[in-house]
């Protein structure tokens, strides 16, 4: 698809065992204000709302005043559902119900609780949110973030690497404290995009799949161990 008429699906996340949400990304509007909800049911049901309204409403928070809009990720726990904000790497939390009958207009507009994160840096660019995902027998999202030289949440820049991190969730929301460690390089920059568990094997042990993008049509499925 043409780059600029994609809606640039770049979150998604199972709520439960039957429903599934996408994000558009929300960088390029209205192409990219897309929100897909689907229900994994004995009929499939795919639902499509424009949410150009709640991307516009995010972009009126004191926060996003210098900052810019990039849904990157998507994870979902205990009723609660982040969203994941490349640029200034902002999470915002939200009541999922609540969200959601928001953006099928059953709803008012519900302020999120938003967490701001410093993240590491390569050759002095900032790294930005890239993927996330939570795991069920513990209250923590596993998370990707890479680093590009580019300007803005639209155009591709160079890679210069990824890391991986772990945010704990207390109280329903968001820890102010990470940690993190780049993801080894191989023949070239990796820009790590998406993460999913395999597998929970113990607690402190988990097993991973990373899915890279290189900006030119490729990417790379990565298994991984993930020890904390």
């Amino acid at each position: 698809m043409i780059k600029s008429k994609k809606p640039d699906f770049e979150s998604m996340e199972m709520i439960g065992n039957n429903e599934l949400v996408v994000f558009g990304s929300g960088s390029k509007s209205p192409e990219r204000d897309v929100f897909v909800h689907i229900l994994l049911k004995d009929d499939l049901i795919i639902e499509k709302y424009n949410i150009s309204g709640f991307y516009s409403n995010l972009k009126k928070l004191n926060i996003f005043h210098d900052s810019e809009l990039n849904i990157e990720a998507t994870a979902f726990r205990d009723k609660q559902i982040f969203l994941f904000n490349r640029k200034k790497n902002l999470v915002l939390t939200f009541n999922y119900l609540i969200l959601l009958a928001y953006l099928k207009g059953e709803a008012s507009f519900p302020i999120p609780y938003i967490q701001q994160f410093s993240l590491p840096k390569i050759n002095g660019i900032e790294a930005g949110f890239s993927g996330a995902t939570v795991l069920k027998n513990e209250s923590k999202i596993i998370f990707t973030v890479s680093v590009e030289n580019t300007n803005n949440a639209y155009k591709d820049g160079e890679i210069l690497g990824s890391f991986i991190g772990m945010i704990n969730i207390t109280d329903n929301t968001v820890s102010p404290v990470i940690n993190f460690c780049p993801i080894p390089n191989m023949e070239e920059n990796l820009k790590v995009e998406s993460v999913t568990v395999q597998e929970e094997v113990s607690i402190g042990k988990t097993k991973l799949i990373l899915i890279t993008d290189d900006d030119l049509g490729n990417s790379i499925l990565l298994e991984s161990i993930l020890l904390w």
